[in-house]
């Protein structure tokens, strides 16, 4: 069942206001930030696993972001690709 772009953008808006998913998400942030921060010099995977969490997180709020702006899902996933 494919979605419109409109219910797709006002689905997106309710998560990104859902202070639940925006709480879940700051915690997760936070962590992988510690984690990242307080890594030892030779912990390169941890550092590493953390900084991938966290450009992972950026990547989830940009998509949802970007279903509020795009004219529609395909054009989301051309601008994701280039």
């Amino acid at each position: 069942m494919q979605m419109s772009p409109e219910r797709a953008a006002e689905h997106a808006q309710r998560l990104l206001d859902d202070p639940v998913l925006v709480g879940a998400l700051g915690r997760l942030e936070a962590q992988y930030l510690d984690l990242w921060r307080n890594s030892l010099p030779e912990d390169r995977e941890a550092r590493e696993d953390a900084y991938h969490a966290l450009r992972g997180l950026t990547a989830f709020r940009a998509d949802l972001k970007a279903t509020l702006t795009a004219p529609d899902f395909t054009s989301r996933q051309k601008l994701r690709s280039k």
